[in-house]
């Protein structure tokens, strides 16, 4: 299996790897972006309807541990080694939960 210090990719492998990350940023931004601009009503529909202000500063709170917990999940999972044993993992830990909520 090739290492970071022993790959030789030509300049199509290299501007495939670069699409592919420039459009998996462009959808996280844009994720992140759309939770931003429906904060309020995401706020309004799922926290306590006493306050306004809780209820903007709950839905940005989860929108801040989202960006946050990031960093902390790849620390936590980059030890697997590479994406495929990273995705069998956690598709492995997600098959169980979703097959839980819809029975």
């Amino acid at each position: 299996m090739p290492t970071a210090l022993n790959v030789n990719m030509n300049f199509a492998q290299t501007r495939r790897v670069i699409v592919a990350g420039i459009i998996g940023n462009v959808l996280e931004w844009y994720d992140f972006a759309v939770y931003g601009f429906f904060a309020t009503a995401i706020g309004q529909e799922f926290f306590p309807h006493q306050d306004r202000v809780a209820q903007l500063l709950s839905a940005f709170g989860v929108f801040a541990l989202g960006y946050l917990m990031r960093p902390l999940g790849g620390a936590v999972t980059g030890h697997i080694g590479g994406l495929e044993p990273a995705l069998r993992r956690t598709y492995a830990m997600l098959a169980p939960q979703l097959f839980r909520a819809t029975a």
